[in-house]
């Protein structure tokens, strides 16, 4: 069960457009509290050339990236997917569209790090519209970023937000993967244990019903 931790909400339709398959968008962000993030949810559409009805941008990646220097840098350490092609249309009826990641990555209280998106077949008929706020945005921990050639190169834009809500795990938070019960500690570190006992379920939280486990 995941926990919203950072987000912007702006409303309106103005947006950034991606119209090429190398224009990476991105938003830098802040935790204030250590988590395992699990998904992001932006608020997007998708729009012909003339930011009319239709589009098919492809598939949209989602990921998370560290950052140096207020930009992204590095490799993904965690993605997400979903069908650009099957997004809302135009720009008044974007809706928030959740990536999912497979595996999620632990995030440090107070460090910066990068939601970047692109999408597989963006062109200038099949664009992808992400809604942000241009006009004294209030989330103070992080901003817009762009690369035109993806994601060599960035550019920061202060002042300007995009719409998303990030979603994850804190300290205490349970998950199961296979037959191993995973957790996070005060730190955020991730520990696993492995069940000698049945595993049960109480109020939606894992547990062993006899406390009977072994910490790998």
């Amino acid at each position: 069960m995941s926990k919203l931790f950072e987000f912007h909400n702006p409303s309106g339709t103005t947006s950034s457009s991606l119209t090429t398959t190398t224009i990476f968008v991105g938003q830098t962000f802040t935790p204030a509290k250590s988590h395992r993030i699990s998904s992001v949810k932006i608020k997007v559409f998708r729009s012909d050339s003339f930011q009319g009805a239709g589009g098919s941008p492809g598939t949209v990646t989602v990921s998370i990236r560290a950052t140096a220097g207020g930009v992204p840098t590095g490799v993904d350490l965690a993605s997400g997917t979903f069908d650009g092609d099957t997004l809302p249309t135009p720009a008044a009826n974007a809706a928030y569209t959740e990536a999912v990641f497979s595996t999620g990555v632990l995030l440090v209280a107070n460090t910066k790090y990068a939601i970047v998106v692109r999408a597989s077949a963006a062109d200038n008929d099949n664009r992808l519209g992400w809604i942000m706020d241009i006009s004294s945005p209030v989330y103070t921990g992080g901003n817009y970023v762009q690369s035109n050639n993806s994601g060599v190169d960035w550019t920061s834009q202060t002042g300007w937000d995009l719409a998303f809500e990030e979603y994850g795990g804190s300290a205490g938070f349970l998950w199961i993967e296979g037959k191993h019960l995973h957790s996070t500690d005060e730190d955020a570190v991730e520990r696993v244990f492995v069940a000698a006992d049945a595993i049960i379920t109480y109020e939606d939280e894992v547990v062993s019903n006899l406390g009977n486990v072994v910490y790998n």
